[in-house]
């Protein structure tokens, strides 16, 4: 669903996500974003994204397509 969105609402979407999963709005930069994106867009097995703020991302294949799973940085990355 989100990769069928345009780029530029995509990254809107994303960052809004990103923030109420507790990512910092004030270190949230143009370049998490858009390793964001690529893991909606251009996955090749990427582990996870970390984002400011102890948040992380990763994509799973699940039975109804992929998800987004936002959870606290494991201690000691």
């Amino acid at each position: 669903m989100l990769a069928a969105l345009p780029g530029a609402l995509r990254s809107r979407v994303l960052r809004r996500i990103a923030l109420e999963a507790g990512a910092s709005a004030d270190e949230l930069s143009s370049t998490h974003l858009f390793e964001l994106d690529r893991l909606v867009t251009d996955w090749h097995g990427q582990r996870r994204i970390e984002l400011p703020g102890r948040v992380s991302v990763t994509r799973a294949r699940t039975s109804g397509g992929t998800s987004l799973t936002f959870a606290a940085t494991p201690v000691g990355g």
